[in-house]
């Protein structure tokens, strides 16, 4: 019975110790070991896999992270470029935009168009507005002066629609002609870019 209570106790000792260097352990026992996924010489096969909720876990913030980038994709997608336009008073808390003014006078006076964003190839469609001479008549060969407000970009009145033809081009930041040089009531075009040929303010 003694000898049969020491084999007992050291066969306990070895199935419970688990020592850090697999060559601490005798052959036999190492090999059940390795067979039975408590020692695999790195780490235990349950750690090396990860436990069932440990995966979930990872699965679902996964899921949770690929879920907020679509999102995030999705709005920059849908989002588009800024707004554009055509009206009054908008160019003067915008000036940071493509953002011009046309007047029916000299000297930035009468009414007025803003025209932002956007480039317009015939003013024939379009009237003044914003009260003052000129309200309510057409911009099309009706201007006397022009305003940029825009800090990156030169804007061109043109003397044909389609952008041709002599021009008056206002430099960024707050170019301004005062009285169109060469399309002083003969203005049908805008656009956002410094032409050829031009008046240049």
């Amino acid at each position: 019975m003694k000898d049969h209570a020491d084999i007992h106790d050291n066969e306990e000792y070895v199935n419970t110790a688990i020592p850090k260097n697999p060559v601490d352990i005798p052959r036999a026992c190492r090999n059940d070991r390795i067979r039975s996924g408590i020692f695999t010489g790195n780490a235990s096969i349950n750690e090396s896999r990860g436990s069932p909720m440990t995966t979930a876990k990872f699965r679902r913030s996964m899921q949770m992270t690929i879920a907020a980038a679509a999102g995030a994709l999705m709005v920059a997608l849908t989002a588009g470029p800024a707004s554009a336009g055509t009206g009054s008073g908008y160019c003067q808390s915008h000036s940071y935009t493509n953002c011009a003014t046309v007047f029916y006078n000299s000297d930035f006076s009468g009414a007025s168009l803003d025209v932002w964003n956007q480039n317009i190839p015939d003013f024939a469609s379009y009237s003044y507005s914003g009260g003052g001479a000129g309200s309510g008549q057409g911009v099309k060969n009706n201007a006397a002066s022009a305003l940029n407000r825009n800090s990156n970009s030169s804007a061109t009145i043109w003397f044909y629609s389609g952008y041709s033809g002599p021009c008056d081009t206002m430099r960024p930041e707050n170019g301004t002609d005062s009285r169109l040089r060469n399309t002083y009531n003969e203005n049908a075009s805008l656009s956002f870019a410094q032409g050829s040929n031009c008046y240049v303010w």
